[in-house]
């Protein structure tokens, strides 16, 4: 699809009907995100970022976001659960008027190619935005975009993160703002800043109900730590998985290994 036939306000799916409304006064022009699309990205943490958009709009009845998806050449991109998701164009095609989210998986800080890094860095060097979804940050770590900001991506990748880039360290937070720039840990994180932004735009009442949409529930404003449950087993337990609970005692869930410990 066209660039400049995706990005209309009037496209079908942009938005669609349902049963609960929430009407907004006065909206702003449409306000549109593009999603550029790396080989083996994330599926989950990719649509948990685009529905709190599209249900935005069928909240209000009225198109208050724009969604675009792109590839390196325009052609669809298979996720890490080997679903192929087409798209609407090429990053050849991106516009310095859509914030532009990297979407990636594991292979983060490898997998964008020459091509994609340099335009990255046009896009931001002739005023586009960029984010980062589940490894995104690792692809604007690579472009040089980094420096001296504050940004996540998934705990799990962290690690081989801080090898790759030693100077830059991201946070164990779910998502962050650092001025224009958002990223996030991909899976539900990915939905917390998309309603954040919402927030910002159309106020906390709004957000609450999109929230409520994605049976995310009515906090819109905690950022916690991604990885706020479970904590790694000490270096000597190889095998139970030690939860930490409320009341900051440690369950072991291998039931003999804690019938030992307490005999």
């Amino acid at each position: 699809m066209n660039n400049d036939t995706g990005k209309s306000p009037t496209r079908p799916d942009i938005v669609p009907a349902g049963a609960f409304s929430f009407p907004v006064q006065d909206p702003a022009d449409t306000r549109w995100f593009g999603f550029l699309l790396l080989p083996e990205f994330t599926l989950l943490a990719f649509s948990a970022a685009l529905d709190p958009l599209r249900i935005a709009n069928q909240l209000a009845q009225k198109p208050l976001y724009g969604w675009l998806i792109f590839s390196q050449d325009g052609t669809a991109v298979s996720s890490s659960s080997g679903i192929d998701i087409g798209v609407h164009a090429s990053l050849d095609d991106l516009k310095p008027d859509t914030y532009l989210f990297v979407c990636s998986g594991n292979n983060g800080t490898k997998i964008a190619s020459d091509t994609i890094l340099g335009q990255v860095r046009r896009h931001a060097r002739f005023g586009g935005k960029l984010g980062g979804v589940c490894t995104g940050a690792a692809t604007l770590a690579r472009a040089g975009l980094l420096k001296g900001k504050k940004f996540t991506l998934h705990w799990e990748n962290q690690p081989g993160f801080a090898e790759t880039f030693p100077d830059l360290t991201p946070t164990p937070q779910r998502f962050e703002q650092d001025g224009d720039l958002l990223t996030c840990g991909g899976g539900v994180a990915a939905t917390e800043m998309m309603i954040s932004i919402i927030a910002q735009d159309y106020g906390e009442e709004f957000a609450i109900a999109v929230s409520d949409m994605c049976l995310n529930g009515p906090d819109i404003t905690t950022r916690s730590e991604q990885r706020s449950s479970i904590e790694p087993p000490p270096l000597n337990w190889s095998v139970p998985i030690v939860r930490k609970t409320e009341n900051r005692r440690w369950e072991l869930r291998d039931r003999s290994l804690k019938r030992l410990l307490l005999s």
